[in-house]
């Protein structure tokens, strides 16, 4: 949990939490600058590779191919 997280709770909630599992707070100031959380980067690294596309994957084969003659 992000240290500014932990002092946003009201001491209620931090007992709560503490009577099923240890706190544990860190900084990110870096991460939290760019609107990132803890929970952001470790989706990152979890998260499975997603396949690489390029512009031209986004086009048509129909488009790529040269027109048909109509008669």
């Amino acid at each position: 949990m992000l240290r500014r997280a932990l002092a946003s709770l009201t001491p209620s909630q931090k007992t709560t939490i503490k009577d099923s599992c240890k706190i544990l707070a860190v900084e990110v100031p870096t991460i939290e600058l760019a609107g990132g959380s803890v929970r952001c980067m470790i989706a990152g690294i979890h998260l499975s590779l997603r396949p690489r596309t390029s512009v031209a994957d986004g086009i048509s084969s129909a488009a790529s191919s040269p027109a048909k003659a109509t008669a």
